[in-house]
Protein backbone atom coordinates (compact mmCIF):
# COMPACT_ATOMS: atom_id res chain seq x y z
CA UNK A 1 0.00 0.00 0.00
CA UNK A 2 1.33 3.34 -0.92
CA UNK A 3 2.55 5.48 1.87
CA UNK A 4 -0.66 8.23 1.54
CA UNK A 5 -3.20 4.99 1.61
CA UNK A 6 -1.62 3.92 4.87
CA UNK A 7 -1.96 7.12 6.61
CA UNK A 8 -5.55 7.27 5.63
CA UNK A 9 -6.20 3.44 6.50
CA UNK A 10 -4.83 4.20 9.49
CA UNK A 11 -6.53 7.65 10.53
CA UNK A 12 -9.84 5.56 9.52
CA UNK A 13 -11.17 7.12 6.64
CA UNK A 14 -13.34 4.01 4.88
CA UNK A 15 -14.03 6.51 1.99
CA UNK A 16 -10.90 6.61 0.78
CA UNK A 17 -10.91 6.67 -3.19
CA UNK A 18 -7.81 4.39 -4.18
CA UNK A 19 -7.37 5.63 -7.36
CA UNK A 20 -7.71 9.44 -6.81
CA UNK A 21 -5.31 8.69 -3.40
CA UNK A 22 -2.60 7.18 -6.23
CA UNK A 23 -3.26 10.34 -8.45
CA UNK A 24 -2.70 12.53 -5.15
CA UNK A 25 0.84 10.78 -4.05
CA UNK A 26 1.77 10.94 -7.64
CA UNK A 27 1.36 14.86 -6.99
CA UNK A 28 2.68 15.30 -4.02
CA UNK A 29 5.84 12.84 -4.66
CA UNK A 30 6.65 15.15 -7.68
CA UNK A 31 10.10 16.91 -6.67
CA UNK A 32 9.43 19.72 -9.12
CA UNK A 33 5.85 20.02 -8.03
CA UNK A 34 6.27 21.30 -4.31
CA UNK A 35 2.46 20.82 -3.71
CA UNK A 36 1.47 21.92 0.03
CA UNK A 37 -1.26 20.35 -0.16
CA UNK A 38 -4.27 18.67 -1.98
CA UNK A 39 -7.91 17.67 -0.73
CA UNK A 40 -10.35 16.03 -2.21
CA UNK A 41 -13.63 15.90 -0.96
CA UNK A 42 -17.39 14.39 -2.22
CA UNK A 43 -19.52 17.33 -3.06
CA UNK A 44 -22.89 15.18 -1.58
CA UNK A 45 -21.25 14.17 1.48
CA UNK A 46 -18.37 16.29 1.85
CA UNK A 47 -16.86 13.40 2.77
CA UNK A 48 -12.75 13.69 2.15
CA UNK A 49 -11.97 11.00 -0.55
CA UNK A 50 -8.17 11.43 -1.30
CA UNK A 51 -5.59 13.93 0.79
CA UNK A 52 -2.01 14.74 0.95
CA UNK A 53 0.13 17.34 2.33
CA UNK A 54 -0.56 19.77 5.16
CA UNK A 55 -3.90 19.85 5.38
CA UNK A 56 -4.60 22.41 8.06
CA UNK A 57 -1.49 24.91 7.80
CA UNK A 58 -2.97 28.21 7.58
CA UNK A 59 -1.71 29.75 4.00
CA UNK A 60 -3.04 33.21 2.37
CA UNK A 61 -5.71 32.51 -0.39
CA UNK A 62 -4.92 34.97 -2.60
CA UNK A 63 -7.78 35.34 -5.33
CA UNK A 64 -9.37 32.31 -4.24
CA UNK A 65 -10.63 34.86 -1.41
CA UNK A 66 -12.24 36.50 -4.38
CA UNK A 67 -15.27 33.77 -4.51
CA UNK A 68 -15.88 34.51 -0.78
CA UNK A 69 -16.33 38.32 -1.66
CA UNK A 70 -19.11 37.29 -4.69
CA UNK A 71 -21.31 35.62 -2.03
CA UNK A 72 -20.35 38.29 0.44
CA UNK A 73 -21.99 40.91 -2.06
CA UNK A 74 -25.19 38.81 -2.68
CA UNK A 75 -25.82 38.46 0.92
CA UNK A 76 -25.32 42.20 1.62
CA UNK A 77 -24.92 44.28 -1.22
CA UNK A 78 -26.29 42.39 -4.67
CA UNK A 79 -26.62 46.08 -6.09
CA UNK A 80 -22.99 46.26 -6.28
CA UNK A 81 -23.31 42.89 -8.38
CA UNK A 82 -24.54 44.91 -11.24
CA UNK A 83 -23.26 46.84 -14.12
CA UNK A 84 -19.25 46.99 -14.71
CA UNK A 85 -16.30 47.88 -13.02
CA UNK A 86 -13.40 49.91 -15.15
CA UNK A 87 -10.08 48.45 -14.59
CA UNK A 88 -7.07 50.82 -15.78
CA UNK A 89 -4.07 48.68 -14.05
CA UNK A 90 -4.36 50.29 -10.83
CA UNK A 91 -6.53 52.36 -8.58
CA UNK A 92 -6.98 53.77 -5.59
CA UNK A 93 -8.67 51.99 -3.14
CA UNK A 94 -9.40 52.23 0.31
CA UNK A 95 -6.93 54.45 0.95
CA UNK A 96 -4.33 52.24 -0.80
CA UNK A 97 -2.57 51.88 -4.15
CA UNK A 98 -4.28 48.47 -5.69
CA UNK A 99 -2.53 47.18 -8.74
CA UNK A 100 -4.17 44.57 -11.18
CA UNK A 101 -1.85 41.87 -12.18
CA UNK A 102 -2.59 43.20 -15.89
CA UNK A 103 -1.03 46.68 -16.00
CA UNK A 104 -2.46 47.94 -18.76
CA UNK A 105 -5.77 46.97 -17.12
CA UNK A 106 -8.88 44.98 -18.09
CA UNK A 107 -11.27 48.19 -19.60
CA UNK A 108 -15.01 47.69 -18.71
CA UNK A 109 -15.51 44.36 -16.63
CA UNK A 110 -19.23 42.66 -15.49
CA UNK A 111 -18.78 39.76 -12.83
CA UNK A 112 -18.82 36.97 -15.01
CA UNK A 113 -15.63 38.78 -16.51
CA UNK A 114 -13.85 39.64 -13.67
CA UNK A 115 -14.21 36.10 -12.26
CA UNK A 116 -11.82 34.20 -14.89
CA UNK A 117 -9.97 37.00 -15.06
CA UNK A 118 -9.49 37.38 -11.33
CA UNK A 119 -9.33 41.12 -11.70
CA UNK A 120 -8.15 42.85 -8.47
CA UNK A 121 -9.07 46.45 -9.28
CA UNK A 122 -12.67 44.76 -9.62
CA UNK A 123 -12.96 42.70 -6.65
CA UNK A 124 -11.06 45.56 -4.67
CA UNK A 125 -14.20 47.66 -5.58
CA UNK A 126 -16.70 45.15 -4.54
CA UNK A 127 -15.21 44.82 -1.29
CA UNK A 128 -15.13 48.60 -0.40
CA UNK A 129 -18.83 48.35 -1.27
CA UNK A 130 -19.46 45.24 0.87
CA UNK A 131 -16.94 46.28 3.89
CA UNK A 132 -14.81 44.32 5.75
CA UNK A 133 -17.63 43.56 8.50
CA UNK A 134 -19.20 41.33 6.00
CA UNK A 135 -16.81 40.12 3.89
CA UNK A 136 -15.43 38.65 7.40
CA UNK A 137 -18.74 37.41 8.48
CA UNK A 138 -19.50 35.71 5.39
CA UNK A 139 -16.28 33.87 5.25
CA UNK A 140 -16.95 32.48 8.93
CA UNK A 141 -20.50 31.38 7.80
CA UNK A 142 -18.46 29.31 5.02
CA UNK A 143 -15.71 28.00 7.30
CA UNK A 144 -13.14 29.99 5.47
CA UNK A 145 -10.20 31.62 7.83
CA UNK A 146 -11.37 29.79 11.10
CA UNK A 147 -9.98 27.55 13.12
CA UNK A 148 -6.41 27.30 12.58
CA UNK A 149 -7.06 30.80 9.64
CA UNK A 150 -7.65 34.19 9.94
CA UNK A 151 -10.04 36.76 9.71
CA UNK A 152 -8.60 40.40 9.81
CA UNK A 153 -10.55 42.69 11.88
CA UNK A 154 -12.76 45.54 10.99
CA UNK A 155 -9.95 47.95 10.40
CA UNK A 156 -8.23 46.50 7.61
CA UNK A 157 -8.81 48.00 4.29
CA UNK A 158 -11.77 46.15 2.40
CA UNK A 159 -10.14 46.45 -0.89
CA UNK A 160 -7.18 44.60 0.48
CA UNK A 161 -9.54 42.05 2.34
CA UNK A 162 -11.30 41.66 -0.98
CA UNK A 163 -8.11 39.91 -2.91
CA UNK A 164 -7.38 38.10 0.50
CA UNK A 165 -4.91 40.13 2.12
CA UNK A 166 -4.63 39.80 5.98
CA UNK A 167 -6.70 36.34 5.78
CA UNK A 168 -5.11 32.61 6.14
CA UNK A 169 -6.71 29.46 5.55
CA UNK A 170 -6.14 25.88 4.76
CA UNK A 171 -6.34 23.46 1.78
CA UNK A 172 -9.29 21.58 3.84
CA UNK A 173 -11.10 25.00 4.24
CA UNK A 174 -11.30 25.54 0.35
CA UNK A 175 -11.77 22.40 -0.72
CA UNK A 176 -15.47 22.87 1.65
CA UNK A 177 -15.68 26.49 0.01
CA UNK A 178 -15.67 25.08 -3.17
CA UNK A 179 -18.15 21.88 -2.19
CA UNK A 180 -20.82 24.37 -0.83
CA UNK A 181 -20.64 26.48 -4.27
CA UNK A 182 -21.15 23.58 -5.94
CA UNK A 183 -23.82 22.44 -3.88
CA UNK A 184 -25.36 25.61 -3.49
CA UNK A 185 -25.62 25.55 0.08
CA UNK A 186 -23.74 26.33 3.68
CA UNK A 187 -22.39 23.18 5.84
CA UNK A 188 -25.72 24.15 8.15
CA UNK A 189 -27.56 24.47 5.26
CA UNK A 190 -28.70 27.59 4.82
CA UNK A 191 -28.59 28.56 0.99
CA UNK A 192 -25.19 29.90 -0.14
CA UNK A 193 -26.61 32.72 -2.11
CA UNK A 194 -29.78 33.81 -4.30
CA UNK A 195 -30.34 31.43 -7.56
CA UNK A 196 -28.86 34.72 -9.70
CA UNK A 197 -26.01 35.18 -7.83
CA UNK A 198 -25.27 31.62 -7.58
CA UNK A 199 -25.68 31.34 -11.38
CA UNK A 200 -23.46 34.44 -12.17
CA UNK A 201 -20.33 32.77 -9.87
CA UNK A 202 -20.45 29.14 -11.51
CA UNK A 203 -20.80 30.42 -14.78
CA UNK A 204 -17.19 32.81 -14.05
CA UNK A 205 -15.52 30.27 -12.65
CA UNK A 206 -16.45 27.97 -15.37
CA UNK A 207 -15.08 30.67 -17.69
CA UNK A 208 -12.15 30.62 -15.81
CA UNK A 209 -11.21 26.94 -16.61
CA UNK A 210 -12.41 27.50 -20.13
CA UNK A 211 -10.86 30.61 -20.70
CA UNK A 212 -9.33 32.16 -17.43
CA UNK A 213 -6.37 32.34 -15.43
CA UNK A 214 -7.20 28.35 -14.70
CA UNK A 215 -6.94 27.03 -18.35
CA UNK A 216 -4.84 24.27 -16.54
CA UNK A 217 -7.36 22.84 -14.87
CA UNK A 218 -9.31 21.84 -17.99
CA UNK A 219 -9.51 17.96 -18.45
CA UNK A 220 -12.24 15.54 -20.52
CA UNK A 221 -14.76 16.86 -18.02
CA UNK A 222 -16.50 19.90 -17.35
CA UNK A 223 -14.17 22.03 -14.62
CA UNK A 224 -15.32 25.28 -12.81
CA UNK A 225 -13.03 26.66 -10.71
CA UNK A 226 -10.67 29.73 -9.41
CA UNK A 227 -6.87 30.54 -9.04
CA UNK A 228 -5.22 32.19 -6.39
CA UNK A 229 -1.14 33.62 -5.98
CA UNK A 230 -0.19 35.26 -2.42
CA UNK A 231 3.17 36.21 -1.04
CA UNK A 232 4.36 33.34 1.22
CA UNK A 233 7.44 33.04 3.11
CA UNK A 234 9.37 35.27 0.59
CA UNK A 235 7.95 33.17 -2.08
CA UNK A 236 4.71 32.79 -3.59
CA UNK A 237 2.01 30.00 -2.78
CA UNK A 238 -0.61 28.95 -5.80
CA UNK A 239 -3.86 27.72 -5.22
CA UNK A 240 -6.44 25.83 -7.56
CA UNK A 241 -10.04 25.30 -6.26
CA UNK A 242 -12.68 23.98 -7.78
CA UNK A 243 -15.06 21.12 -8.78
CA UNK A 244 -16.63 18.55 -11.83
CA UNK A 245 -18.31 18.15 -13.86
CA UNK A 246 -19.23 22.07 -13.88
CA UNK A 247 -22.97 21.39 -14.28
CA UNK A 248 -23.57 18.59 -11.93
CA UNK A 249 -20.74 18.88 -9.60
CA UNK A 250 -19.21 15.32 -8.11
CA UNK A 251 -16.43 16.44 -6.35
CA UNK A 252 -14.61 19.19 -5.28
CA UNK A 253 -10.69 19.98 -4.48
CA UNK A 254 -8.13 21.94 -3.49
CA UNK A 255 -4.24 22.49 -3.93
CA UNK A 256 -1.36 24.58 -3.15
CA UNK A 257 1.70 25.21 -4.27
CA UNK A 258 4.91 26.19 -2.95
CA UNK A 259 6.79 28.56 -5.55
CA UNK A 260 4.03 28.92 -8.16
CA UNK A 261 1.63 31.39 -9.52
CA UNK A 262 -2.68 29.69 -9.41
CA UNK A 263 -2.37 29.55 -12.80
CA UNK A 264 0.49 26.66 -12.40
CA UNK A 265 -1.15 25.20 -10.01
CA UNK A 266 -4.34 24.68 -11.76
CA UNK A 267 -2.25 22.13 -14.11
CA UNK A 268 -2.46 19.65 -10.89
CA UNK A 269 -6.30 19.56 -11.39
CA UNK A 270 -6.99 16.91 -14.14
CA UNK A 271 -4.94 14.11 -12.91
CA UNK A 272 -6.91 13.98 -10.05
CA UNK A 273 -10.46 13.97 -12.05
CA UNK A 274 -9.33 11.95 -14.36
CA UNK A 275 -8.51 9.87 -11.64
CA UNK A 276 -11.86 10.01 -10.34
CA UNK A 277 -13.70 9.89 -13.18
CA UNK A 278 -12.18 7.06 -15.55
CA UNK A 279 -9.50 5.61 -13.16
CA UNK A 280 -6.40 6.86 -14.82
Amino acid sequence: MIAGLASLALAGLATVDARVQEAVDRLLEGRAAKVEAVVVVEVATGRVIARGGRLDRPLPPGSTFKLVDVLAAGANRPAALAGTVHCAGRARQSGRDVKCWRPSGHGDLTLEEAIPESCNIYFGALGEQVGTPALVAAARALGVGTGAGRLPDASFPAALVADGEGVLVTARQLAQLARQIALGRRADGAPIASPEVLSRLRRGMRAAVEHGTATGAASSIPVAGKTGSAAFGGGLIGWFVGYAPADEPTVAIAIARKGAMGRETARGAPPIFEAFFHGR
